[in-house]
């Protein structure tokens, strides 16, 4: 994704404001508080303006963000499904397209996962 683009520029906007807002919401977790106030400080170094020249700069640290955004997601998933015991998929689908001919394996492993419910 183009840092200089429009899209781009909304939507790091767009995920600055929900995860301002997700730690307000969580004041009184302080853990999961201060995990969401590191991954903000990271995503405001992803900040469209700063580093639009350099694209392999913005790859690194985008694929660095991502993964503590993940690992905060799945941490909340852990406490909603604690506090609600609801086992469901509240994970978001990836936009990411399966590569051709690797259809039916990825809807297999995603059966399988269903029924496991994520534990291997």
């Amino acid at each position: 994704m183009n840092p200089q683009s429009p899209d781009y520029q909304a939507q790091y906007r767009q995920t600055l404001q929900s995860l301002q807002q997700l730690q307000q919401q969580l004041k009184g977790d302080p853990a999961t508080a201060k995990d969401i106030a590191a991954l903000l400080q990271q995503i405001r170094q992803l900040d469209p303006y700063a580093y639009s020249n350099d694209p392999l700069l913005a790859q690194r640290i985008q694929a660095a963000v991502v993964a503590n955004l993940e690992q905060v997601e799945m941490e909340l998933r852990r406490k909603v499904e604690d506090n609600t015991g609801a086992g469901g998929n509240i994970r978001s689908p990836g936009t990411e397209k399966v590569p051709p001919g690797y259809s039916d394996a990825t809807a297999k492993y995603f059966e399988q996962l269903s029924k496991t419910g994520g534990k291997q």
